[in-house]
């Protein structure tokens, strides 16, 4: 908790004291305008373009109005309402949804971010009753206590920034379509994916090539195997029989439930 207040400290101090350029990094929201569903969850997300800058620091300060809107948290694991950071620079030690702000604080430790990315996502649904709604950035070129962005030298190369306005309208909430799942197969699921012969390798529940089905369509083919096996054993015993290969005080085979045995004459 020490290290991640002394970062945002860090930070702050940097941004507070960067002086105007005269580059051109800008800020904006997209989607920047439309009409959205009332009560439906919307996402919008906070583009950096620093127009060939190299950066290393970015504050967001934007305001919204909690009486029209709800920003829903995106960081379960933190206690509060947060929005969810983006992958643009390194660190966010600074990210705090309150009252009708919210403030957003991200910076490099090593390396420069020269590019459009983007800083982070907010996603609101409008309340019931809101016909409409509008996000706007807190910045004014010289001040060093709002929306700022900062090169190698700390100076604020941000001079362009560019809200959003919505309009809410009555109607149904699209569904949403779960996530893709990564396929994660289990050991046993591996063993057998590898296993090119079932009787060589464990666990494995694939059928030998050339082996008869248990069941097709439904029906069960088991019993017949059976009798169709007891059979070939009982030619093949009388064949054997009748060359004088099999001792005559053994009956070549008996059917008895299902089974199959030899039983000595007596």
């Amino acid at each position: 908790m020490k290290n991640k207040i002394t970062q945002i400290l860090s930070v702050a101090v940097l941004l507070l004291m960067t002086p105007v350029s005269a580059h051109a990094a800008k800020m904006s929201l997209s989607p920047s305008g439309g009409a959205l569903i009332s009560g439906c969850p919307q996402t919008v997300n906070i583009i950096v373009n620093t127009e060939g800058e190299n950066t290393m620091a970015a504050d967001v300060f934007l305001r919204y109005n909690p009486d029209e809107i709800e920003i829903i948290d995106q960081v379960s694991s933190v206690g509060g309402v947060q929005i969810k950071p983006g992958r643009t620079y390194e660190s966010y030690p600074g990210n705090i949804v309150s009252g009708s702000a919210i403030r957003l604080t991200a910076f490099n430790r090593e390396g420069f971010f020269n590019g459009r990315g983007v800083l982070g996502s907010l996603v609101f649904r409008g309340k019931p009753g809101a016909t409409a709604t509008s996000l706007r950035f807190d910045f004014s070129p010289g001040r060093s206590t709002d929306s700022n962005v900062a090169d190698p030298e700390a100076t604020d190369v941000l001079n362009g920034v560019y809200g959003a306005d919505y309009t809410f309208k009555v109607g149904s909430c699209p569904k949403v379509l779960p996530p893709t799942q990564d396929v994660v197969l289990s050991q046993a699921e591996t063993i057998k994916s590898e296993c090119p012969a079932c009787k060589t390798c464990e666990p494995c529940e694939e059928p030998l090539k050339g082996a008869a089905p248990e069941s097709f369509g439904g029906v069960d083919f088991w019993p017949l195997w059976v009798v169709l096996a007891a059979s070939l054993i009982y030619n093949l015993r009388l064949m054997a029989l009748e060359r004088g290969k099999v001792k005559k005080d053994y009956y070549p085979v008996k059917f008895e439930k299902n089974s199959i045995r030899r039983i000595k004459r007596k």
